[in-house]
Order: C-alpha cells, then sequence, then structure tokens
C-alpha cells in the first residue's frame, strides 16, 4: 500500500483494544529507504493488543546503554530492512510472551 491510511481503508481498524503494528517501523527514513509498499503491508503489520504496542513503542525510545546513547529506534534506522524485520518480530514476541 503507498500509505497506512491506504491499508487500513483495504484492510480495516484494528480489533476494539488492539493496534496495527508495524514490524519495520513507519517513519520516514525507512519510508525513504525502502519504499512505502515495503512498510505498509500484510507482511510488515500486525495487529497487537495497544498495551503490547505501548510497551513496544516505550522499548524503542529507550536508550540501553550498549548502544552509546542511542534509542533503539535510531539505532535501527542503521539497520537494513531484513535485520529490522528480524529484530521487530523478536521484539514482538518477547512483548507476546511478557519478556520484554
Amino acid at each position: 500500500f503507498h500509505s497506512f491510511s491506504a491499508f487500513k481503508r483495504a484492510m480495516g481498524n484494528a480489533a476494539e483494544g488492539n493496534q496495527w503494528h508495524h514490524i519495520v517501523g513507519q517513519h520516514a527514513d525507512n519510508i525513504r529507504k525502502f519504499g512505502a509498499e515495503s512498510i505498509h503491508n500484510t507482511n510488515n503489520l500486525v495487529e497487537i493488543p495497544k498495551e503490547l504496542h505501548y510497551k513496544i513503542n516505550g522499548y524503542y525510545n529507550s536508550k540501553p546503554l550498549e548502544l552509546g546513547g542511542l534509542t533503539v529506534r535510531d539505532w535501527l534506522k542503521t539497520q537494513s530492512f531484513e535485520a529490522q524485520y528480524e529484530y521487530g518480530l523478536e521484539i514482538v514476541q518477547k512483548a507476546l510472551n511478557g519478556t520484554l
């Protein structure tokens, strides 16, 4: 899809209490590098409970010591699409099983 809005028009809103989550983030840097269609598609969007979405976003905004002052989100921007996707899947799985 050319935008998140177009995705939602086709796929609908997430169920009540859930939100759509981009495995590879939808920020401008990723859209510029990988293209909107790579970001806004059914392989890169998952429906998760909003509480977990908030938890994941909080983690991505954190600054772990090992990243030298970068947020997780800023560090991910330096990675390939494939690396971001694999990492994103791992984070979703950790959130779902309560280990994030």
